[in-house]
């Protein structure tokens, strides 16, 4: 395939057709020859306009972006014959020679200036274009409403690290790296069956870039342990980046193989043995300038530059994001405003929800739901103080396959939850929540918080009951989840099952009791832990006493908790384990003899 710079070269170059056409009006020779040469003549100045655009901003070879070039191209030559039939008319009011005469003879700038108007023109009407199908747009979508809640979450799988504490996190660890390269725009993926926010090390400067031609690697920060240490990769020689220049540079590269498609959201994706790929979508438009749609996805090693394009059905699995952010931000406006086209939005409004907003821009953001990755945003209603959802929508983005709903009328959104999470802060200087992330906790839909200090470091979670937008507060995740399911419990609220999936996911253990105090309790085995009951069911814990013999199961994986609101003795901070099963041994309560 031909080189998609030279291409749009050459398409580009149709712009600086001769305008000088009544040249051709009598047919004669003389008169096709001078046409042609000034048509020669245009294209020595275009060439110039025209390979700037090609290798600078390289449009896709799409309707109507490839007209663009063309189009600025022909202003150039508009404005340049335009001129020239002036300076030849001024000459002919002041010269009284035959040459003059003739310039007025020839100064037809008629056809120049209707250009010049219509590429005006069809440049001020062209935003206004898509509106006229926006029902089109709306249908694009191919959104599913459901009335059920979205599945629940596995405590583990919850996102505690936003971005500002991931960009945090990188920018200490790049240590002697900094003077030589930057970490880039943090992604978030699934690595690993793990969240993790990933992002190249870019080169800071082109002196950097003509001194060291490449990148040594990568920086991945774990999404869901704030504990867990920043991985610096630093064995690779990515050659072709988005601060390389030149052939290096990466959308360049691809943009040669693949000048059909516009070249959308440039992200860096770890493979399952730890190789990186920049993952590219090929999109397309399908409404005017508007109404894009995913054809496929791009696959680059940064390496060698090898690239490959899959469809959409061939993506290999350990790739997430296929769909772009803003291809899910316009699908969400498209679906919530314009089911009944665009004069219902001016007026009556019927059906019409919009995407929660953030700075005026609308605000999705990535969230595991079960072992897919989708991007989320509530809906609300079109009153600019509407700060409750009227529903709420996911896209995969893998599929693309878009979710809305309809079942949360009056809960809380991303905005009022934050609002409230700030506060229950507000008397910690500088302490402030980001990036809600929605999931249904114990069968509650929850706005989980982050909050950090000024400088953008971790400091508390928060959680949110989306529908009475009671907060809930905790040094660490774990802790927050145990005073909100304690809350839950003391109003009222079912809670879901939260034991383990299944018995081997549980640890069991015996010993007599040391010591208890209403919901704790201590083991002479073991007196590195306490046992948190507050969620274990049943009597037994209630008439259990020192001396007794028991068997408690808890998971895997140990928890930290607090027992503040407890009025025990057990410290805030102590290392607790939580039961999923307690049972006395010394007790036959309904165990026969």
């Amino acid at each position: 395939m031909i080189n998609g710079i030279i291409l749009t070269f050459f398409i580009t170059l149709l712009g600086t057709i001769n305008l000088d056409f009544y040249l051709l009006k009598n047919g004669t020779r003389i008169g096709v020859k001078n046409y042609l040469k000034g048509w020669a003549q245009n294209l020595i100045y275009g060439s110039i306009i025209a390979a700037v655009i090609a290798y600078v901003a390289m449009p896709a070879i799409v309707f109507p972006d490839i007209i663009v070039p063309i189009l600025l191209v022909l202003i150039a030559n508009a404005i340049v014959t335009i001129a020239r039939h002036a300076r030849e008319l001024t000459g002919a009011i002041f010269s009284f020679g035959s040459f003059g005469r003739s310039s007025l003879k020839k100064g037809n700038v008629t056809i120049p200036i209707f250009i010049l108007i219509s590429i005006i023109l069809l440049w001020m009407l062209s935003p206004y274009i898509p509106l006229t199908q926006t029902e089109q747009l709306n249908a694009l979508t191919q959104a599913k409403t459901s009335y059920d809640l979205i599945s629940s979450i596995d405590p583990q799988k919850i996102r505690q690290v936003p971005l500002e504490f991931a960009e945090w996190k990188a920018d200490k660890i790049i240590g002697e790296l900094g003077n030589r390269y930057y970490v880039s725009y943090l992604n978030i993926q699934v690595l690993k069956d793990r969240l993790v926010w990933v992002a190249p090390l870019e080169f800071s400067n082109i002196w950097k870039w003509l001194q060291f031609r490449t990148s040594p690697g990568y920086i991945v920060v774990d999404g869901e342990n704030p504990q867990q240490e920043v991985q610096k990769v630093t064995s690779k020689k990515m050659r072709y980046l988005e601060s390389a220049y030149f052939q290096n540079n990466i959308y360049r590269h691809v943009y040669q193989q693949f000048p059909q498609y516009r070249l959308s959201e440039f992200s860096l994706e770890i493979d399952e043995e730890g190789n990186p790929w920049w993952t590219i979508s090929a999109v397309v438009p399908t409404v005017w300038s508007s109404g894009e749609q995913v054809l496929g996805l791009i696959l680059v090693n940064p390496e060698t530059g090898d690239m490959q394009f899959f469809n959409l059905d061939a993506v290999p699995v350990w790739v997430d994001r296929v769909i772009p952010e803003t291809v899910a931000e316009d699908y969400n406006v498209w679906f919530g405003a314009y089911k009944h086209g665009y004069f219902n939005t001016l007026f009556t409004q019927k059906d019409m929800h919009l995407p929660t907003t953030k700075f005026g821009s609308v605000d999705v953001f990535a969230v595991r739901s079960g072992a897919d990755l989708v991007w989320f945003t509530g809906h609300t209603s079109p009153s600019n103080a509407d700060q409750s959802m009227v529903g709420y929508s996911t896209m995969n983005t893998r599929t693309g396959e878009f979710i809305y709903y309809a079942n949360v009328s009056g809960y809380y959104n991303e905005n009022a939850a934050l609002s409230n999470a700030n506060s229950k802060v507000s008397n910690f200087e500088g302490y402030h929540g980001t990036q809600p992330v929605f999931y249904n906790l114990f069968g509650e839909l929850s706005w989980v918080i982050p909050i950090l200090s000024s400088n953008n470091e971790l400091q508390r979670i928060a959680i949110v009951h989306a529908k009475t937008g009671n907060v809930i507060l905790g040094e660490t995740l774990d802790a927050a989840l145990k005073e909100y399911r304690l809350w839950l419990s003391n109003n009222g609220i079912t809670v879901s099952n939260v034991a383990a999936s299944n018995n081997e996911d549980l640890i069991t253990q015996s010993g007599t009791i040391a010591r208890i105090a209403t919901n704790y309790l201590i083991l002479k085995e073991d007196h590195d832990h306490v046992f948190d009951l507050r969620f274990v069911t049943g009597v037994e814990k209630e008439l259990s006493k020192e001396g007794d013999r028991v068997k408690i199961s808890y998971e895997r994986i140990e928890r930290i908790s607090t027992a503040t609101s407890t009025g025990t003795n057990v410290s805030s901070g102590t290392a607790a384990i939580e039961a999923r099963a307690f049972d006395n041994l010394d007790l036959n309560l309904g165990k026969g003899q």
